[in-house]
């Protein structure tokens, strides 16, 4: 039994075996993939490295050729050059310019001498014919190309007689000569229009050989009241003068109608009254506290407002037309429009007309205010008293303001003056036909004009 018990035990050692194969078989794949990719892996080393060098020595060839494309490019633009190889041969003239310098000729004398120096140019000229000589070779073929620069020595005698220093001062003397006409584009701008001054192309028609003594008569302050100016444009002469106020409504309308209705047209200009500011004419009314500029600025905003007038009125500057050195700018600025300037002295001893003759401005002055009283009675003895005027100057203006009674004896007036030998006239009509101001009797008897 016991022998049996120990025979038993052999039996086992059979299954172990099998597991220890399979373990020596894997080692051996392994590394073989690691030869395979080791190998794979140098062979394309090997056969990169062995390609390089080819490539290399294959983009040397093209690299010398692209070298040497850009010289026959250079070769290409060579005409252009061609001059500068004619100029090589030329230094030796460039010296003959030296000698021939343009300081010498002033004088009469040398300038007689330097006549030979171009002579000694001319032997230096015959360099040029070599080039020619080498064409005629057979070897050189290259210069061949150059062989159009034959002609061109024939052009260096032409520059050399230019450098003369005689013509040189021939075209000086021209632009001396057309120096005296640059000034006049240098000068201000003209003073006037062309054609005419503004108050002239404005005007309305008038016989100049008319021989009754004239009135002129201007209705002021108009544009503000729609029906007064209606009144005044539609039942009025048309040889009734119309000023308009610069701070109407519809301005340039009104100048428009009052033109085709036959009317001849006046701005107002609010000036400076001896009572400032307690009696304003406006904004933009011209002080005599402001500068000339200041005072320019806002007379050339008025009268831009419109077109279409002769020229400027006065209105209130009892102050301002006192002062000369106030309207001296004024009446500089009338004269470069080219208008005309109407004081209505609403002071005696107003000087915008003096200041107008001065300046050479066309102007006029009221002799009346016709209703500085607005009562029937007053108006007609003004009127009177421009009759009386007239005939004793042959011309008086007279201005009043669109009040009803104004406007009803002015249209009795107005149907028999001219029965009684007198012609109605516009302003345009009248400038510069009245007496100096101060030197007519007739004003100095005629009632103060109301201060305003």
């Amino acid at each position: 039994m016991a022998a049996t018990d120990e025979s038993d035990p052999p039996p086992l050692p059979p299954a172990s075996p099998k597991p220890a194969p399979a373990q020596k078989r894997k080692p051996p794949l392994l590394a073989l993939a690691w030869i395979l990719l080791i190998g794979a892996v140098a062979g394309y080393v090997l056969w990169a490295q062995t390609q390089t060098p080819e490539s290399e020595l294959d983009l040397g060839d093209p690299v010398v050729a692209m070298v040497r494309l850009p010289t026959p490019a250079v070769t290409a633009p060579i005409p252009p050059p061609v001059p500068e190889a004619v100029a090589k041969p030329e230094p030796e003239p460039e010296p003959a310019p030296a000698p021939a310098a343009a300081p010498e000729p002033p004088p009469p004398a040398p300038a007689s001498e330097p006549a030979p120096a171009p002579q000694a140019a001319a032997p230096v000229t015959p360099p040029a014919p070599p080039p020619a000589a080498s064409p005629t070779a057979p070897r050189p073929i290259a210069p061949a190309p150059v062989q159009p620069a034959a002609p061109a020595p024939a052009a260096t005698p032409a520059p050399a007689a230019t450098p003369a220093p005689t013509p040189t001062p021939a075209p000086a003397a021209q632009q001396q000569a057309a120096r005296p006409a640059a000034p006049p584009s240098l000068a201000p701008l003209p003073p006037r229009d062309v054609e005419a001054p503004t108050w002239v192309r404005f005007a309305r028609p008038f016989d100049p050989e008319e021989k009754r003594p004239r009135i002129a008569i201007v209705l002021t302050d108009l544009g503000k009241s729609q029906a007064a100016s209606n009144a005044a444009i539609q039942n009025l002469g048309g040889a009734i003068t119309l000023a308009f106020s610069p701070y109407a409504d519809n301005l340039t309308q009104w100048v428009a109608l009052a033109r085709a209705a036959g009317h001849e047209v006046l701005l107002n200009v609010p000036m400076e009254p001896a009572d400032f500011p307690a009696t304003d004419p406006g904004p933009q009314t011209l002080l005599t506290t402001l500068s000339a500029r200041q005072n320019l600025e806002r007379l050339d905003g008025l009268l831009g407002r419109a077109q279409g007038y002769v020229g400027i009125a006065t209105a209130a500057g009892s102050r301002f037309t006192t002062s000369a050195d106030a309207m001296r700018p004024v009446v500089d600025r009338m004269f470069q429009r080219g208008l005309l300037l109407l004081d209505s002295r609403t002071a005696q001893n107003s000087l915008a007309a003096r200041v107008a003759d001065d300046v050479g401005v066309p102007r006029v002055y009221a002799d009346r205010i016709i209703d500085t009283e607005a009562s029937r009675p007053a108006i007609d003895r003004a009127l009177n008293d421009l009759e009386r005027i007239a005939r004793q100057n042959g011309v008086a203006v007279g201005i009043g303001q669109p009040f009803p009674v104004t406007f009803e004896r002015l249209i009795n007036w107005l149907a028999l003056v001219e029965n009684r030998g007198f012609v109605l006239a516009p302003v345009s009509a009248v400038v510069n036909r009245q007496p100096a101001p101060g030197a007519a009797p007739a004003p100095a008897t005629a009632p103060a004009a109301q201060q305003r």
